[in-house]
């Protein structure tokens, strides 16, 4: 089963009225990462004499839109506030989702988040160790650019050579973003950047995958492709240590 028709990259994170709907509904739009699991954060005004309002998540494809799960949440409440969640994966073959609110009395009192979820515990040490050893977990990616004119970013892409978008930092917060960002740069392999692709703990792991770029794409040319055989090591490897949910991503560049 191919992974690589499960890349996709977020566009926009909106909360808006959506034409066609009804006035009541307002959506959270964006597209699904490689292989990812989320975690929605969902909470709203309490209403103990009203139904809660109803959450659906729409995946979508080349041909179309289809229902991917429908749930009414009444999740735990603090105060005048009520939260809940739901983990859900990205399906095979969608590239984008649709998170849609209907009953929502007060669309401005409503929050949305989402986090993008690991597959493994990274507490389970002595497993980790022996995976590592094995190769079949890496603590973060390194990209070598150097001779390519890759320029630096704020949000730095990695593609396949098919066209698929393979990292993009999607679920990074604004604020992160800005202060850290979902890539580190540099034109050799220093401490520093050896932190970024380290698994810090109990005891510290330095295992990065190491790979080159084949050339740069983008204007300005921030992002990299790569080909496709070591995109498919990318995807197998974050099944067991997803080091993208950790931004755990830095390029060497000149």
């Amino acid at each position: 089963m191919s992974r690589i028709c499960r890349f996709g990259i977020i566009c926009c994170v909106i909360l808006a009225c959506v034409a066609g709907r009804i006035m009541a509904e307002s959506s959270l739009q964006f597209l699904l990462e490689s292989d990812a699991v989320y975690e929605l954060k969902y909470s709203f005004p309490s209403q103990i004499d009203k139904s809660p309002p109803v959450l659906t998540i729409y995946t979508i494809n080349e041909e179309g839109s289809f229902l991917n799960l429908v749930r009414l949440y009444r999740g735990l409440s603090f105060k005048d506030t009520t939260e809940t969640s739901v983990v859900f994966e990205a399906p095979e073959g969608f590239i984008r989702a649709e998170v849609v609110i209907a009953g929502a009395d007060d669309p401005d009192q409503t929050s949305i988040t989402f986090t993008r979820l690991d597959r493994f515990d990274p507490a389970l040490s002595s497993e980790l160790l022996e995976m590592i050893i094995n190769e079949e977990v890496y603590t973060g990616l390194i990209v070598d650019a150097r001779g390519l004119g890759l320029e630096r970013g704020m949000s730095p892409r990695i593609w396949s050579e098919s066209g698929e978008m393979i990292y993009g930092g999607v679920a990074a917060p604004y604020e992160y973003v800005q202060d850290t960002g979902v890539a580190s740069y540099g034109t050799q392999l220093s401490e520093e950047l050896k932190e970024r692709v380290t698994l810090q703990g109990k005891l510290s792991f330095f295992a990065p995958l190491v790979v080159k770029a084949k050339g740069v794409k983008g204007q300005p040319r921030t992002g990299v492709v790569i080909d496709q055989e070591t995109s498919d090591r990318i995807a197998a490897a974050i099944q067991n240590y997803d080091f993208f949910a950790h931004y755990a991503v830095v390029f060497l560049v000149d």
